[in-house]
């Protein structure tokens, strides 16, 4: 297929510099032409999914969770997910077909001919290189090639049911007016904690236990006794010779090398980087009259703290010294052009106009060892006391293989013997690393001790005293927790019952002026607020915003009371006020391309709930 780029390439040399590039399309959509390597997995019409395919996917997809979000996701709804895409693949591969779609060998042969690493650094297509990394890869061009079509016509497709989503003006329009519509409203609210009259009962405790028993399950706990071997208590018996502390210097002499600096002030003009050109001519002309005073002998710091918009400008723009890759392009390439004392035209970047004046240029160089000589000492002393302080932890472990003694083995080496309380999986109070020693410290047996352990701050040796697993209590060891969470529970429907009476009595004709004496609450009106957004005077509440969105003027009540963060709500919308007019068009396209994205995504998703309907997917073996 690919005989044309084969006949008429040029000769090149394969470089590798670190190591083969690995290719990774078939972790794509990856299957087909690879399903005999592994079992069924699935037939989707008539059409096999292999397990291999299945795995090779899976296993790229949580190598990528698993770098970005760590141990914090599902993997089995993961393993679910990435079948339930390769199935939908298939879905939408033979649908293409039942469409007539194809990709052409014109189209293959031009995107493989685009894949920069099939290229020359001239940017040319390269079959010998092409054949060189297919082989390297253990992947024959003939695979490869299969494999890519599938993946372009399964681009083609989804590209081609997305197309089919438009949005109107008048639908934007609707989502505007939607978006920005705001309202009024006044609101009662019922605070749980005013219902302080209530009484738990035995049995209301006792139920309460039995359904929620599993929430008071203690923690695991610990008790131990450890060797503290603190690397800062040798450093006192360290005498650091002067010709090491040379040797050093001479071994490192490129840690020791400063490129050249310059140190800066400078005014900035702030300026969009989109600004429009009036705005442009705008910023320039206010710069350029900022850069004729200082060119004119006008103090630079003074006119910096009257004009400059940077964070810099109180302390007169100065910018210190930086060497060069610290700022942006335009700016380095301009501060770096100036000899001291110099002042520079305007220099435009993406946060505006800047005037530049150069205070001092640092030239590379390497410092002298009476500069670095004392910070060389200190390194070279703490790594020979963590070397002490790690012998002498040894030495302890040693002893007490021999004598199972933990207060004799610190007497030995001269350390305190300290024990911690009991202490949960969070670590013991007392050490500067708590939760290091209770990874260990979990791991271990009762009447164990550890190796050395090295933490941030030293060597341990740590004796496992006592291990306390996790139980649930009974009722009568937290009586009193219970019956506190009962009470909360119980103000908390007291409060709803209230809010639920005061709704009917509204609702019913009653205003909620005349209704709020009875029940000791107060009448608040909010004023305007958006849709998601911040209430007046109540801050964050979503649960009432959204009942104040659902409601209108002609049913300005919720169905029920609102359960909030800071209690039971009534709410009565006052007014609603819609978006003028004249803003639509400025945010006309910006709308219409946000709601297309959603539509696109939703004329893919029916589809695909078409296709599964109609469809047969047979799985063979359980992904879970």
């Amino acid at each position: 297929m690919l005989s044309m780029m084969r006949e008429h390439a040029t000769s090149w040399i394969i470089k590798i510099l670190l190591g083969i590039i690995v290719l990774v399309f078939v972790f794509s959509f990856g299957y087909s032409s690879f399903q005999n390597r592994g079992n069924r997995l699935a037939v989707v019409n008539g059409e096999t999914i292999s397990r291999n395919t299945f795995e090779r996917m899976y296993k790229n997809v949580y190598d990528y969770n698993r770098e970005k979000f760590g141990d914090s996701f599902d993997y089995d709804l993961l393993r679910q997910n990435v079948f339930d895409d390769l199935v939908d693949n298939v879905l939408l591969l033979q649908h293409a077909r039942d469409l007539g779609m194809q990709v052409t060998e014109d189209e293959l042969v031009q995107d493989i001919a685009q894949t920069q690493v099939f290229q020359t650094s001239s940017g040319q297509f390269d079959p010998k290189r092409y054949e060189y990394i297919l082989s390297r890869s253990g992947v024959t061009s003939k695979d490869y090639e299969a494999e890519k079509a599938r993946n372009m016509l399964s681009t083609k497709i989804r590209s081609y049911l997305m197309a089919m989503a438009q949005v109107s003006d008048e639908e934007a329009r609707q989502w505007y007016n939607w978006d920005a519509k705001q309202v009024s409203m006044k609101y009662v609210l019922f605070e749980p904690s005013t219902f302080t009259d209530v009484v738990a009962t035995e049995d209301q405790i006792q139920a309460y236990y039995d359904a929620h028993s599993a929430d008071y399950e203690t923690l695991p706990m610990a008790k131990v006794s450890y060797l503290y071997f603190n690397p800062k208590d040798f450093l006192k018996e360290v005498s650091i010779p002067q010709e090491e502390i040379e040797l050093f210097y001479d071994d490192n002499l490129d840690s020791y090398y400063e490129d050249q600096q310059v140190h800066a002030r400078h005014i900035l003009i702030s300026l969009a980087k989109d600004a429009p050109e009036e705005k442009v001519a705008e910023a320039l002309k206010k710069a350029q009259e900022i850069e004729a005073k200082a060119k004119a002998g006008e103090d630079f710091a003074e006119l910096a703290k009257e004009f400059s918009d940077g964070p810099t400008a109180k302390n007169g723009g100065d910018l210190g010294s930086f060497p060069r890759g610290r700022m942006v392009k335009p700016f380095e390439d301009a501060a770096f052009a100036l000899n001291a004392g110099e002042i520079s035209d305007p220099v435009r970047t993406d946060f505006g106009f800047h005037i530049i004046k150069v205070e001092e240029i640092k030239e590379a160089r390497t410092k002298e060892l009476s500069e670095v000589e004392d910070s060389i000492r200190s390194k070279l002393a703490a790594d020979v006391a963590l070397d002490e302080a790690y012998n002498a932890a040894e030495a302890a472990f040693d002893n007490l293989l021999s004598d199972m003694d933990m207060a004799k083995a610190a007497a030995d080496a001269g350390v305190e013997l300290k024990t911690t309380d009991y202490f949960t999986e969070q670590g013991p109070a007392g050490v500067a690393n708590p939760q290091e020693m209770a990874d260990e410290v979990f791991d271990m047996y009762k009447d164990s001790f550890s190796d050395v352990l090295q933490f941030d701050d030293g060597f341990y040796i740590i004796w496992m005293l006592d291990k306390k697993p996790a139980i649930i209590p009974e009722l009568e060891e937290v009586k009193a927790k219970v019956a506190a969470d009962v009470k909360k529970e119980v103000m908390a429907q007291a409060a709803i019952d209230k809010a639920a009476e005061f709704l009917e009595e509204v609702k019913g004709g009653k205003s909620m002026e005349d209704a709020a004496a009875a029940y000791n609450v107060t009448v608040k009106n909010t004023g305007f607020f958006k849709r998601g957004g911040y209430i007046p005077d109540l801050g964050d509440e979503p649960a009432v915003a959204s009942a104040a969105f659902l409601a209108d003027a002609a049913n300005p009540y919720p169905d029920a009371p609102v359960e909030g963060v800071k209690g039971v709500f009534v709410t009565c919308v006052l007014e609603e006020k819609y978006p003028e007019a004249d803003g639509f068009a400025d945010q006309k396209e910006s709308i219409k391309q946000r709601l297309l994205w959603g539509k696109r995504s939703r004329v893919l998703e029916d589809t695909l709930d078409v296709l599964r309907e109609r469809g047969e997917v047979k799985q063979v073996i359980p992904v879970i």
